[in-house]
Order: C-alpha cells, then sequence, then structure tokens
C-alpha cells in the first residue's frame, strides 16, 4: 500500500485522527474510509501501525466518496465535536442515531417475537387443557386411575 508523500498533506489545514475517530465524527464507514486509502485517495499517514487520517481532508474526500443510505452523514456546514458534552444543543451524533435505530428495531423484533411465543403458549395451556379432560373422561369411563 503506497503511503502519501509528507510534503503533500498540509497539517496546518487540520487534525489528524486515528481511523474510528474519525470515522465517528464523519459519520462514514471504516470499510468506505479503508478503501478511500487503499485508492489512495484520500490523505493518511501510518503511525506505528495505525492509520491517521487528515481531518480537513473530509470535504474534499466526500465529493468522491460514496455513503450507504442508510449511515447518515455530518453536513458539510455542520461541527461535530469531540466530546459529547460540547456538541451544541439538539445536535445528534450519527454514531449514536444509528446504534439508537439498531436498538429500536431489535426491540421491536422481541416484542413481536414475544406476542407470538405467548399466543403460542396459550394455545398450548388450551390443548393441554383439553387432554386433561379427555383422560379424566377416560378415567372415570373404564374406573381406572393412572
Amino acid at each position: 500500500m503506497a503511503q502519501h508523500d509528507r510534503q503533500t498533506c498540509d497539517e496546518s489545514s487540520g487534525q489528524w485522527l486515528p481511523l474510528t475517530e474519525y470515522s465517528v465524527r464523519t459519520g462514514v464507514s471504516t470499510s468506505t474510509i479503508r478503501r478511500k486509502i487503499k485508492s489512495n485517495s484520500i490523505q493518511y499517514k501510518l503511525e506505528n501501525g495505525r492509520y491517521l487520517l487528515l481531518l480537513g481532508d473530509f470535504d474534499k474526500s466526500m465529493n468522491t466518496m460514496q455513503t450507504s443510505p442508510i449511515r447518515p452523514t455530518v453536513p458539510a456546514n455542520t461541527t461535530v465535536n469531540a466530546t459529547p458534552n460540547a456538541a451544541p444543543a439538539g445536535a445528534i451524533d450519527p454514531a449514536v442515531r444509528i446504534v439508537t435505530a439498531a436498538y429500536e428495531r431489535t426491540l421491536r423484533e422481541k416484542d413481536e417475537r414475544l406476542a407470538l411465543l405467548q399466543r403460542q403458549n396459550q394455545e398450548l395451556r388450551e390443548r393441554l387443557d383439553e387432554l386433561r379432560t379427555l383422560v379424566q373422561a377416560l378415567e372415570e369411563k373404564y374406573e381406572v386411575r393412572y
């Protein structure tokens, strides 16, 4: 994998971030970022086995980067802060939105599964009551007790 020349990277225009933090801040998946690194279409450097990406390069790379419609992206004019407490009121981190949506979907699926199991349980109870009644009738008819 070729690495960008250090002379071509203008470090004064942005902040170098680890791949995962860059992904969270920009709302772009790590696999998409890795593809951009592999194609050399995003500025990066490799230090101690870790990729560091230039956050100031985000606007330029977004012009060519294709993201999944499920993963929300941060608009170019929006500032995302590193700490949750520093975020402006009403602003929701894209990673939080993704996790929240997944959590809500999982809860709905669990609720549906629970309702199905409750219906099956009720049907089994009714069937068991019918069988008990049948056993009781047969015991009385044949005067046998099991």
